[in-house]
């Protein structure tokens, strides 16, 4: 699961194991707790062991998922290349995995908290990974005394604004815009999002519902309109406009006329480093819907003599062809192939309209992937 950082290895010569105990998964301990942290730093063949303090529990993004914020650890002990995937061991349990560091401080590194750990383990269960659910709710917080007296809080109430709710969120009853949501799951949300759960951990409220898998429920307190009430939420699969890295995929893609189309990906815009466009950039958390769409950007055209004067185009999202509204790839690839001759449109967004001859187009196919030596004009 890229989201988390994890993953299951399987060895296939059952000899490996011969003469091994397998250590137990422990609880993540509290904050000023010594632990090791065992691995291969900068490579060796023998194994290192460095000793620090947890310092701090919070919720962090998480470097493999632009969209992966969750519980970890920071402690004191050296996270170097090659601690990555190497247990944190406390009390002879593993009570955490290395993952990433932060390279403008001295002594940081960070772990994947124990609660991670086992919803990763639970959710793969099954044999594939369904990953994190989430409320399909946009927040903000309610520090400013005069925002909570507007909105009918009491003076020991406390919790957060509901300033956008997605279209698939499921809950019932339905929250809504305004409503200010006071507790999850039992635990009480502070005006800054946190709570405080049961080990004493200060942390954001979403943590409570990652414990659970997608699909299950989560109970939150409601205050609306001066009334308290309980919703029930189920945890539904996130979608973005923008999709996550590509770690071991080949991007998909189709080529239409020299007109290069692939899905809008964080690794697309790794690759246009300082030049996304502000258009592209705004896209940037906003939710898909549906949640089975695609949001299809056109990377760059490929010059020929079909698509002449429009070979400077690129970062440009597809919003339409011949009128209809384009989902996915798929639905893309589809239309083109359907079409054998007449006007082909293509809509953006930014309102700009390309149009091609279907019959040129297809008949320029052969050459253009020649021409830029490009085995297929497609991968779906």
């Amino acid at each position: 699961n890229h989201e988390c950082d994890l993953a299951l290895l399987k060895i296939e010569d059952g000899k490996f194991f011969e003469g091994i105990t397998p250590m137990q998964i422990g609880d993540t301990p509290p904050i000023r707790t010594p632990v090791l942290a065992a691995g291969y730093p900068m490579g060796g063949n023998e194994i290192s062991v460095t000793q620090g303090i947890i310092s701090r529990i919070e919720c962090r993004r998480y470097s493999h998922s632009y969209y992966g914020f969750f519980l970890a650890a920071q402690l004191d002990a050296a996270i170097n290349p090659g601690n990555s995937g190497g247990p944190i061991i406390f009390d002879g349990k593993v009570v955490g995995i290395a993952f990433q560091g932060n390279s403008n401080g001295d002594g940081i590194g960070y772990m994947i908290h124990s609660d991670v750990i086992r919803h990763f383990l639970k959710d793969a269960d099954d044999g594939k990974i369904d990953g994190f659910g989430k409320i399909g709710v946009h927040i903000a917080d309610l520090i400013n005394p005069d925002a909570r007296r507007i909105l009918k809080m009491g003076a020991k109430q406390s919790g957060i604004l509901v300033c956008d709710v997605d279209k698939t969120s499921k809950s019932e009853p339905r929250l809504l815009e305004n409503d200010v949501i006071t507790s999850i799951d039992g635990f009480a949300i502070m005006n800054n999002a946190n709570v405080l759960n049961e080990r004493g951990e200060n942390v954001f409220f979403k943590n409570i519902a990652d414990r659970k898998r997608l699909g299950d429920i989560v109970k939150v307190g409601i205050l609306r309109d001066g009334k308290e009430f309980l919703s029930e939420v189920t945890l539904t699969k996130p979608s973005y406009k923008v999709g996550p890295y590509l770690f071991d995929k080949r991007p998909r893609y189709i080529i239409a006329g020299g007109f290069v189309f692939s899905e809008l990906s964080l690794s697309f815009l790794d690759e246009l480093g300082n030049k996304v466009p502000p258009n592209i950039i705004d896209l940037l958390g906003e939710d898909n819907d549906p949640v089975d769409a695609e949001t299809i950007v056109l990377t760059q055209v490929l010059g020929d003599e079909s698509n002449m004067g429009y070979q400077n185009m690129g970062c440009e999202i597809l919003e339409s062809v011949n009128g209809k509204k384009i989902k996915t790839l798929k639905e893309l690839a589809d239309i083109v192939d359907a079409q054998e001759d007449g006007a082909l449109t293509f809509k953006f967004e930014s309102k700009t309209k390309v149009i091609l001859d279907a019959k040129h187009i297809k008949d320029s196919a052969q050459s253009i992937l020649k021409r830029y030596n490009i085995k297929s004009d497609r991968n779906l």
